[in-house]
């Protein structure tokens, strides 16, 4: 119990000196188990995040909680949980009947901006679409239909809607780059044209496998 830092510091760096070559080893050894420790945490964090990116494109969902089939009152009474960070939602139109797009699933739907964003599918360049002639899509869609990746570009889709083949001209708002692993290619409408174009929903009729 020496009350001296000017002693201990004298002692200390003779008693270094005296065993210079132990001390040396021991600090190489200090800095490689750090560099070490540091190398697998950072191997480890990047292949969780790996993990993780390739699970989301795989099931094209980013958010934490996905829930299906609820109605709008529903999901304004969702909406309102407090502890939610961000919320969006989509409504399933139909299906792109374009014999260009046979070999790409593709979904018609309306999505505000989280939901979009959720989906992995939101646009880069220009927006989603506002007026009833307006669509958003990937670049994978368009290249299939042929039409330039070009915000203003005109696009033809052909689609059921209340039993009937119906086709619709639009003209493209915004799109993105499009993911080959994505099960589905999105096609983004504006929401009074998905919500004119798609039979109305109950809890009943939702808690049906066979509504779309």
């Amino acid at each position: 119990n020496v009350d001296s830092s000017e002693t201990i510091n004298t002692l200390s760096g003779k008693f270094m000196k005296i065993n210079k070559g132990r001390n040396v080893i021991a600090i190489i050894a200090i800095i490689m188990t750090t560099v070490m420790f540091t190398s697998l945490f950072t191997a480890t964090l990047s292949v969780f995040k790996s993990n993780q990116q390739q699970e989301m494109r795989n099931t094209m969902c980013a958010p934490h909680i996905t829930v299906e089939k609820l109605t709008k009152q529903q999901y304004d009474e969702v909406s309102k949980y407090e502890n939610a960070n961000k919320m969006g939602y989509t409504v399933f139109m139909s299906l792109a009947e374009n014999k260009k797009l046979n070999t790409s699933q593709t979904e018609i739907r309306y999505a505000d901006k989280n939901g979009a964003v959720g989906y992995l599918s939101n646009p880069t360049t220009g927006r989603l679409p506002i007026k009833d002639n307006e669509v958003a899509m990937s670049t994978i869609t368009l290249d299939l239909l042929g039409v330039q990746h070009k915000v203003g570009s005109k696009i033809s889709l052909e689609y059921t809607a209340n039993g009937k083949t119906q086709t619709g001209d639009f003209v493209l708002s915004g799109y993105w780059k499009g993911d080959p692993l994505f099960l589905a290619q999105e096609v983004w409408v504006a929401k009074n044209y998905c919500l004119a174009h798609i039979k109305p929903a109950t809890e009943q009729t939702l808690s049906t496998s066979d509504f779309e």
